[in-house]
């Protein structure tokens, strides 16, 4: 018996070593994946709520444009240097990347927005425009063969900026938007 045991090399034992070896290996490459999906779902999923939370504020945006603004004084309370984030024809800001044009003060806070996430906005009048298009006239007639008289909107700039709890993601959401003030 004593024998037996003086012949044996350990090849069982560096054979299991080697597989075990192997399997550590292809479980961590595992667990990296899941751990590199799982960040990638995270930011799709902030991604996604930060442009909820713009089209939110853009919602908000449009609806201060037709219940707030009018008693604040309409149009005349726009101005070239964009205060409390109404600017007057032509003098909003271009670069929406530059932090200096999501300041307070230049911007309006958003009221209704996701828990953790920066919603601010603000409208550019883009002027008076006749809704035919153009300066033209629309011609409709009405039940009485008479034409109907123009209708003349003042149409609004809203951008609005969702940046998530961390500062990222950030998006920037834009629109035109028409009412009769």
């Amino acid at each position: 018996m004593n024998s037996s045991r003086q012949n044996q090399s350990g090849a069982v034992l560096i054979v299991s070593l080697v597989v075990l070896l192997v399997l550590t290996i292809v479980v961590l490459s595992a667990n990296r994946n899941v751990l590199l999906q799982e960040r990638m779902t995270a930011a799709i999923r902030d991604s996604d709520i930060a442009f909820q939370a713009a089209e939110s504020g853009l919602v908000e945006a449009e609806a201060f444009i037709n219940d707030v603004l009018p008693g604040l004084g309409g149009l005349g309370i726009f101005s070239a240097t964009g205060n409390d984030g109404l600017y007057a024809v032509n003098a909003g800001p271009s670069d929406y990347t530059d932090p200096a044009v999501w300041a307070d003060g230049v911007t309006r806070q958003a009221v209704a927005t996701a828990d953790g996430y920066d919603v601010r906005y603000f409208v550019e009048s883009l002027g008076a425009f006749s809704i035919g298009g153009l300066g033209e006239s629309i011609a409709l007639n009405n039940d009485y063969s008479q034409p109907e008289q123009d209708t003349v909107a003042d149409v609004f700039r809203v951008v609005v900026r969702a940046a998530g709890p961390n500062g990222t993601p950030v998006k920037v959401v834009a629109s035109y938007f028409s009412a009769n003030l």
